[in-house]
C-alpha cells in the first residue's frame, strides 16, 4: 500500500475516507421530498429494492389514503388522483431491502435449537471489527454490527451499527475524524438512514492552544439554572485559551428547528407516541431528541430505553419502562423545516482567575427572509406580511393564483372559487384544512375537488398560512466563585425574539431572568440554595431545567412562574444511613403561591 505523504494529501484522504464509508450503511426506510409545481399529477421517484405495500405519501403533513395515489415502482412514478396544490411539499417513503452484504462482512454462527412456538428469538449479531490500518501518520479503523430480531414484543426488525475512525498527526496538528451510526435502530416499520441522517460525521483538529470541530457539531450553551441550549448543526466551532482567558466562536446551518412535546402515557401502550409540532407527524433531526420519562432523561437505543423513527417522529419505549396513564412523557427535539434558510451563531469569552469564573455568551438563530425553498412571495404579499407586525395569526395569504385561460381548475365567481374541471379554468387554488365547521369549502368526492359550502359550513379555506421568518437572540452573563467547600454565584440572561423579519423592526419581544445560588459541601454533608426570578414573556431556552421546574412543581407551566426559591440538604449519619430535606417556595404571576417540603431517608 502506498503511504499518504504530503500534509494536504493526508487531509484530503481523511475527508474522502469519512464520506465514502457511508456506502456500507444498509438501507431501512428511504424517503424523498418533492415540491409540487401545481401543474402535474405525475412525479418521478426512485426506490431501489423497495418492498411492495410499505409506501406512504404525505402532502403538507397530511397522510394520503391508498385511493388518493398510486406508486408504480417498476417505472419509478408517483401518480396522484388529483394534482397536488402549487408549492405543496410532497413526502413519499418506502421500506427497502438492505443491499447485499459483502462476503468479507459475513460470519457464520451456529443457530441454536428451535424455540418453542410463540417464543421470541434473541437478536443475532454479526460484528465485524477491523484492526487500525496505518497510512503514514494516520490510523484508520472501524467496526460493523448487524442484528436481526424475530418475533419480539415490537415485531421483527433489523438493527445495525457502523463506526469508522481516522486519527493521527498532520503537520503538527492532531486530527480525529469519525463516521458513526452507533445504536441507530431500524424498527420493523423502517427508518431513513441516508448519509445525512447518520448519528455522526465529524472532524476534530487540535493544536496546543486551540481546537476546532467541523461537520456535525453540537452547539451547547449552559445558562446557569435556566437549562442548556443544545442544537445539532452542520458547520464549525473553534475555541482557544490564552492563560486564564478563553474564547469560542461558531457558525453553522441548523439541521432543524427546536420543538417540544409533552404527553400523558396510556396504560400498557409502549408506543408509538407522536413527536412533532402541534402533535403532527414530522421528520426529526437524528440524535437531536432529549426524552424524559417522569422527570428522568432516557437513553436512546433498541437495547436501552426507547427507539425513535426519525422519518415520522414516532417514539416507542422498550420493555425497560412500563408506560401507564400516570406516566409523564416530555421530549425536546429538532424537526426539519424547509420554510426559510436559517443560520446559527455562537460566541463567548470566559475569565478564570483562581476560584472565580466570569463568562459572557451569545447565541443567535436567524431566518433569511430572502431565501426560501417553500414560498415564492410577490412584492404585494411581502408588503402585507410586513404590515401584520407581531400578529402571526394573520399570516395567511390568498390561495388562488390566476394562471391564465385553460391552465387552472377553478373560476372565481363573486369572490368564491368554483371547480370547472381539470385544465378548464383560469385559477389554481391552494386549500388548507382548518377543522370541522371552521372553513368555507369542503372536499367533494363526486368531483374530486373542493366545493364552496358557505361560511362556517366547511373544513377548508382557500388560503395558506405562511411561517414567518424570525430571529432569536440570547445573551448570558455569569459569575461563579468557589472558595474551598463554598460556592456562590449570580447569573443573568436576556432574550430578544423578532417574530416577523418582514416588519419594520422585526416585531420584537423581550424577556429575561436572573438566578443566584449558594452552597457548602462537606465530607459527609451538603447544603444548597438556588433562587430564580423571571420576567413576563420569558421562554426557557433549554430543555432539562424546564423539565425540572414542571416535574418538581406538579406540572406547573414555566411561563406562569415569577419567582422560585429552593433549598436542599443532606447529611450522612452512617456509612449506610443518609437523611435529606428538600424545601421550596414558588410564586406565580397571578399571585398564587406553592410550597414544597420533602424529606428522604436512604439506608443501605
Amino acid at each position: 500500500m502506498t503511504p499518504v505523504t504530503g500534509g494536504p494529501a493526508r487531509f484530503l484522504f481523511l475527508l474522502g475516507a469519512v464520506f465514502l464509508a457511508a456506502g456500507s450503511v444498509p438501507a431501512g426506510r428511504r424517503a424523498q421530498v418533492l415540491v409540487a409545481d401545481g401543474l402535474s399529477a405525475v412525479y418521478p421517484v426512485e426506490f431501489p429494492l423497495a418492498l411492495v405495500g410499505t409506501d406512504s405519501v404525505e402532502i403538507d403533513g397530511r397522510r394520503l389514503g391508498p385511493d388518493e395515489y398510486a406508486l408504480d415502482l417498476e417505472r419509478g412514478l408517483l401518480l396522484f388522483r388529483r394534482r397536488p396544490p402549487h408549492r405543496s411539499v410532497i413526502r413519499v417513503s418506502c421500506a427497502t431491502l438492505p443491499p447485499a452484504v459483502p462476503a468479507s462482512f459475513r460470519r457464520y454462527r451456529p443457530v441454536p435449537a428451535e424455540p418453542e412456538a410463540g417464543a421470541a428469538l434473541e437478536p443475532v449479531f454479526a460484528p465485524v471489527d477491523t484492526a487500525p490500518v496505518a497510512l503514514g501518520d494516520l490510523a484508520i479503523g472501524g467496526s460493523k454490527t448487524i442484528g436481526v430480531t424475530i418475533g419480539g414484543p415490537e415485531g421483527s426488525g433489523l438493527n445495525q451499527a457502523t463506526r469508522l475512525a481516522v486519527s493521527g498527526m498532520v503537520e503538527g496538528v492532531r486530527v480525529d475524524a469519525e463516521l458513526s451510526d452507533q445504536s441507530s435502530p431500524i424498527p420493523p416499520e423502517g427508518t431513513t438512514l441516508e448519509i445525512d441522517e447518520l448519528d455522526l460525521i465529524r472532524i476534530d483538529v487540535a493544536a496546543k492552544d486551540w481546537r476546532g470541530r467541523f461537520g456535525d457539531v453540537e452547539f451547547r450553551l449552559p445558562t446557569a439554572g435556566f437549562g442548556t441550549v443544545e442544537r445539532r448543526v452542520v458547520g464549525g466551532l473553534v475555541s482557544g485559551e490564552l492563560g486564564p482567558v478563553g474564547a469560542r466562536l461558531g457558525y453553522a446551518r441548523p439541521r432543524g428547528r427546536y420543538g417540544r412535546t409533552v404527553l400523558a402515557g396510556m396504560d400498557g401502550v409502549q408506543g408509538p407516541y407522536q413527536l412533532g409540532p402541534g402533535g403532527g407527524s414530522a421528520m426529526l433531526v437524528p440524535g437531536s431528541e432529549a426524552v424524559h420519562l417522569d422527570g428522568r432523561r432516557l437513553t436512546r437505543g433498541w437495547d436501552e430505553d426507547y427507539t425513535v423513527d426519525y422519518s415520522t417522529g414516532e417514539l416507542v419505549f422498550t420493555g425497560r419502562h412500563v408506560i401507564t396513564r400516570f406516566s409523564r412523557i416530555e421530549a425536546g427535539y429538532q424537526y426539519v423545516v424547509e420554510a426559510w434558510e436559517r443560520s446559527d451563531v455562537i460566541g463567548g469569552v470566559s475569565f478564570l482567575p483562581g476560584g472565580l469564573r466570569v463568562a459572557a455568551d451569545y447565541y443567535g438563530e436567524s431566518d433569511d427572509p430572502l431565501r426560501s425553498s417553500r414560498y415564492e412571495l410577490s412584492a404585494d404579499e411581502r408588503e402585507y406580511l410586513a404590515g401584520i407586525g407581531a400578529d402571526t395569526a394573520r399570516a395567511w395569504l390568498e390561495g388562488g393564483i390566476r394562471v391564465g385561460a385553460g391552465e387552472g381548475d377553478y373560476e372565481l365567481e363573486n369572490g368564491r372559487y368554483r371547480y370547472v374541471g381539470e385544465g378548464q379554468g383560469d385559477y389554481r387554488v391552494l386549500f388548507t384544512f382548518v377543522g370541522d365547521s371552521s372553513g368555507e369549502y369542503v372536499f367533494d368526492d363526486s368531483i374530486a375537488a373542493h366545493r364552496y359550502a358557505g361560511a362556517g359550513a366547511g373544513d377548508y379555506v382557500a388560503a395558506y398560512r405562511v411561517e414567518l421568518p424570525g430571529r432569536s437572540e440570547l445573551g448570558r452573563v455569569e459569575f461563579d466563585y468557589r472558595p474551598g467547600p463554598f460556592r456562590l454565584g449570580l447569573a443573568g440572561i436576556g432574550r430578544r425574539s423578532l417574530l416577523n423579519l418582514f416588519a419594520d423592526g422585526g416585531a420584537p419581544e423581550f424577556g429575561g431572568a436572573a438566578a443566584g445560588w449558594a452552597g457548602w459541601t462537606g465530607e459527609r454533608s451538603e447544603l444548597r440554595y438556588q433562587g430564580r426570578a423571571f420576567l413576563p414573556g420569558f421562554v426557557q431556552p433549554g430543555g432539562d431545567s424546564l423539565v425540572d421546574v414542571e416535574y418538581r412543581w406538579g406540572g406547573l407551566e414555566q411561563e406562569r412562574v415569577r419567582l422560585v426559591n429552593e433549598l436542599t440538604g443532606r447529611q450522612e449519619l452512617r456509612d449506610w444511613l443518609e437523611v435529606g430535606v428538600d424545601l421550596g417556595l414558588l410564586h406565580t404571576f397571578d399571585d398564587s403561591r406553592l410550597a414544597r417540603c420533602l424529606g428522604r431517608i436512604r439506608a443501605g
